[in-house]
């Protein structure tokens, strides 16, 4: 009673350890449940997240979920990290026991970019990033959800990966530094059947994000595979892996 028609966020307590995901679903037109995301919870609400992923466009519509589960006011501060151009920072006032949706479109310079997030409050939070496309509400029939990392680091796996192939696969792996030093990156490619790893290097430049495409790896049209991404400088990094493919 209260939800219907409503954004919320929630806290789950339980007298002994359990696991929590959330699952959304909604219909388009006549198409039931056309599109659908996931995500499980986390274990503690944190005074800072990182977020790797992001896109906002006419095409995609990106969305920062905060929720404040304390009984006093939080601010939280969002540094917008850009492929070019300075850190755009915006401070968002958070109500107690409530959840703040910031659409990412609306926020000026970042109308039409890839974007990646550092989060940090006055109390702990709890955040999520969400996309969704293609166009406005209404129109959207697909969608993906991740939970913002509590930590960054210079050590990530991915296990997933495709590219090319009968649905002309494109996997992306997404880096953001929201430090001040350059992050020296080099990506350990695995591959399936036995084949040999491939290296790729990369600089990801201080307080900025980039994106690392599947067609830049030199693997065959079709091949799956894994990655290692490592910040050999020792400069921590978020990192998070998106993959799309034609739909028909």
């Amino acid at each position: 009673p209260g939800l219907l028609n409503k954004s919320f966020s929630m806290s789950v307590h339980a007298s002994a350890p359990i696991n929590a995901e959330r699952a959304m679903y909604f219909s388009l037109g006549d198409a039931f449940y056309k599109c659908g995301t996931d995500s499980s919870g986390v274990e503690a609400p944190s005074t800072q997240w990182f977020i790797a992923e992001g896109h906002a466009s006419a095409t995609f519509s990106e969305y920062i979920l905060l929720s404040n589960p304390n009984p006093s006011a939080t601010t939280a501060t969002i540094r917008f990290l850009r492929p070019s151009g300075p850190v755009i920072t915006q401070d968002y006032t958070l109500t107690p026991n409530s959840r703040k949706t910031i659409y990412v479109n609306q926020v000026p310079g970042l109308e039409y970019t890839d974007v990646s997030a550092s989060i940090t409050a006055t109390q702990p939070v709890v955040a999520e990033r969400s996309m969704y496309w293609p166009g406005q509400w209404g129109e959207w029939y697909e969608g993906h959800n991740s939970t913002a990392l509590s930590a960054i680091g210079t050590s990530w796996g991915l296990a997933e990966g495709e590219t090319g192939g009968s649905r002309n696969t494109v996997s992306y792996i997404l880096m953001a530094n929201p430090t001040d030093q350059d992050a020296a990156v080099t990506v350990t490619i695995f591959r399936d059947n036995n084949q040999a790893p491939l290296l790729v290097t990369r600089t990801v430049r201080a307080n900025s994000r980039l994106t690392l495409p599947s067609t830049e790896l030199g693997l065959a049209s079709g091949e799956t595979f894994g990655a290692l991404v490592r910040s050999t400088n020792g400069v921590p990094i978020a990192v998070e892996r998106a993959m799309y493919w034609d739909s028909a």
